[in-house]
């Protein structure tokens, strides 16, 4: 559609470039730093503020919503949007993963190392990076637990495509990994 979304982490600002080219950008409170952003089918962009502490939403025109977490400085840093319209994003500095339901509701999960990426597949998985252990996490939002996937270096992001399969950056970025959907 043209549009693009990105964070300024040091300006404390989500910016919208629109599909004419003007780019319009909204002001979060002082000491947010957003950093993980991802667009929800409505065209809201989803944002993690690391330091803020919080989950917020930005319409497309402006308006902002926020979600404060749980765990107090959990760092919340990277985003994903489900396709049931949830939104899941990894909390870090507390070793956990949260969910906002599409109706609003905050739900967090604990793993076993600092998330580093989150996608969520079409199957409804919940993929992430482990990095410190080298492994590639799956967690099943139905039971809270997490299926591992040894990897060959340390992941630090994660993407899902639309066939199911799991794309994963390796090291220090210079490595793509990738697993294919289960048949």
């Amino acid at each position: 559609d043209g549009i693009a979304w990105f964070t300024r982490p040091a300006e404390g600002r989500v910016g919208r470039r629109g599909s004419d080219g003007i780019v319009r950008e909204f002001v979060l409170p002082e000491a947010s730093e957003p950093t993980g952003i991802a667009v929800a089918r409505d065209g809201a962009a989803w944002v993690a503020e690391r330091r803020g502490n919080r989950l917020v939403r930005v319409s497309p025109d402006g308006e902002v919503t926020a979600w404060p977490l749980a765990t107090s400085n959990g760092q919340p840093d990277a985003v994903s949007v489900a396709p049931d319209g949830s939104v899941w994003l990894t909390l870090p500095n507390s070793r956990r993963i949260a969910r906002v339901s599409a109706q609003g509701a905050l739900e967090e999960f604990a793993v076993e190392n600092a998330p580093a990426g989150i996608a969520v597949a079409p199957d409804g998985g919940v993929w992430f990076g482990a990095p410190t252990s080298k492994r590639l996490g799956r967690l099943d939002p139905a039971t809270g637990k997490v299926a591992w996937t040894p990897l060959p270096d340390a992941p630090v992001a994660v993407a899902a495509g639309r066939d199911g399969s799991i794309w994963v950056v390796l090291g220090v970025g210079d490595k793509l990994g990738r697993i294919p959907p289960k048949s």
